[in-house]
């Protein structure tokens, strides 16, 4: 999957301003990220979440 710069800095916008990820370091244009406690409980949320779609799909297929 390909994303193009304005799809990026939006995502890493939106990540932002949900406290998913916070800004650590700036050099000239370089920008470094990482995931806060808010954030890694959102990913582990969503990946259940995903899991289980999978899971109905599975079922799914099995009828």
């Amino acid at each position: 999957m390909e994303i193009g710069p304005e799809t990026l800095y939006t995502l890493l916008s939106k990540c932002k301003h949900s406290e998913y990820i916070e800004e650590i370091a700036v050099e000239g244009r370089k920008r470094t990220y990482q995931i806060t406690d808010i954030g890694k409980k959102a990913y582990i949320k969503e990946k259940s979440r995903f899991y289980q779609m999978l899971d109905d799909a599975a079922m799914v297929e099995m009828l």
